[in-house]
């Protein structure tokens, strides 16, 4: 065996049967076809930029490898919680000379996770995708709008992916049987199909593990490994997501910062975006603490700024101070009663009293009349 050719049993059932072409995907014709927001780089120079952002197993790494082989580009691979400034710099040389040489080329810079950018990532890439410097395609399973900022999401096209259908799922599994042990049998693959939630990369995970057995014994194993595999595989669901939040929220806010610092311990372990946890403590600094601590909001802000800038795993640290000093310091929702209770008092309120207006409109109008009052 020479050393490009790749032992069949050493590569994973999901990258193995990887489609090499557009026609060969499954789904999301509406969106890959020539009139769709992705074929229509398939044809075109334009410049990529552009975040694909979908659940796991929905197609993202799979649509991105066949537009960039379609378009003849040379990739430059990274995740966002490894890309340095200085391979940001590399990719904008590498751009520069391939744009520039005989034959001209194209270079896309790939980022799978981009929501874990630091801020001072994101920094770096507004000017050259601003310029045309720089190709980027970046893929995510987070939504764009909660972790990268708005004067990146402007630069870029976010386009959303949704589950594959159980049908689809089904017809992949299908496809993939000619490369299983032990082709699964029609229940099998409709019980796959319907139990991955659209997670295609799970379903042929699982369903090459089913493989190895023969006969009634896959059925027996599905049953037996299903709520493992798809109810608890590690990873943090929508659902977690938001019920780790709650409960650090309400851990601080009653004090019990051993617990508080061991659901932001298994926040951090199930992959929450650390800048999530920041923003959230900067929000209970306000809205639960206020003026009973004012060092209480300086602190989370320098949580938010430090954790943007350093990352994990370091950031770990940051958020444990924190988490400390919230559940411990004393609480005050006046701040956040005082707001609440005037927005929803605007109604009734009438016009300014006048011993309350100030002069700054009659100034106003006598400069503009001298011709000497300027506004920008």
């Amino acid at each position: 065996m020479s050393e490009n050719d790749v032992d069949r049993s050493q590569v994973p059932l999901p990258q193995a049967i990887r489609p090499q072409s557009f026609d060969a995907i499954v789904g999301h014709e509406t969106l890959l076809g020539q009139g769709g927001l992705i074929g229509s780089f398939r044809t075109s120079n334009r410049t990529l930029s552009i975040i694909l952002y979908g659940p796991p197993g929905s197609g993202k790494t799979t649509i991105s490898e066949n537009l960039l082989r379609e378009i003849g580009a040379t990739v430059l691979a990274h995740t966002g919680s490894t890309l340095s400034i200085q391979e940001i710099k590399r990719a904008i040389d590498a751009t520069k000379a391939a744009r520039g040489s005989l034959f001209g080329g194209r270079v896309v810079l790939f980022v799978d996770e981009i929501h874990r950018l630091s801020k001072v990532q994101q920094d770096a890439l507004l000017e050259p995708l601003e310029r045309g410097k720089l190709e980027i395609i970046g893929a995510t399973t987070e939504n764009p709008s909660f972790s990268l900022s708005s004067a990146l999401l402007s630069r870029m096209l976010t386009i959303a992916l949704a589950p594959l259908t159980k049908k689809e799922v089904a017809e992949v599994i299908r496809r993939s049987n000619k490369s299983i042990q032990n082709p699964l049998v029609e229940e099998i693959v409709l019980a796959l199909a319907d139990s991955c939630h659209g997670d295609l990369r799970s379903a042929l995970t699982f369903a090459e593990i089913l493989g190895t057995f023969q006969g009634a014994k896959q059925l027996e194993k599905f049953e037996e490994l299903k709520d493992e595999v798809f109810n608890f595989r590690r990873g943090l669901s929508n659902d977690s997501h938001f019920e780790l939040a709650s409960a650090l929220i309400k851990s601080m806010r009653s004090g019990q910062k051993n617990d508080a610092i061991q659901y932001l311990a298994q926040s951090l372990d199930l992959g929450e975006d650390p800048r999530f946890i920041a923003r959230r403590i900067a929000i209970f600094a306000s809205e639960d603490i206020g003026n009973a601590d004012p060092m209480a909001i300086v602190l989370a802000t320098s949580t938010l700024n430090a954790v943007e800038r350093i990352g994990m795993p370091e950031a770990r640290i940051i958020l444990s101070q924190a988490v400390i000093y919230m559940a411990d310091a004393p609480k005050s929702r006046a701040a956040y009663d005082a707001i609440d209770s005037a927005i929803s008092n605007i109604a009734n309120l009438g016009s300014t009293p006048s011993h309350l207006r100030g002069i700054s409109g009659q100034i106003e109008e006598r400069l503009t009349q001298r011709g000497s009052f300027y506004r920008e």
